[in-house]
């Protein structure tokens, strides 16, 4: 994630430039590749846990971080269709899942200590 913060930072830094052509998309693809890379070590850990328990939890905390985007995006687009409010940008969608999981996470292994 630190890797995320650093790129998304480095785009924010380098607004003003307004990159063209191949650096462009360069500059929008870094921080797609921290988050495919935080989902393939995701799954790694899913793979490689040998406890059935914990991978339960893991995989119930994605499911709760999964519901918890959806009703975020779906309450902030009717909020924008009837109250007028500013659009949801799609960048935070990510960041606000992993809020949502690893919330549900800690909540569920304190639960099950």
């Amino acid at each position: 994630m630190s890797a995320f913060v650093v790129f998304n930072l480095a785009l924010l830094f380098f607004h003003g430039v307004h990159p063209r052509g191949i650096f462009a998309y360069l500059f929008a693809v870094l921080p797609a590749i921290a988050v495919i890379a935080t989902l393939v070590s995701g799954g790694m850990y899913l793979s490689e846990e040998s406890d059935e328990f914990q991978r339960h939890l893991f995989v119930q905390s994605i499911l709760w971080g999964v519901g918890g985007i959806m009703v975020l995006t779906s309450v902030w687009g009717w909020l924008q269709l009837y109250m007028h409010i500013g659009q949801f940008f799609t960048i935070w969608t990510f960041p606000f899942f992993l809020v949502f999981q690893s919330a549900t996470w800690q909540v569920l292994r304190w639960r099950h200590r």
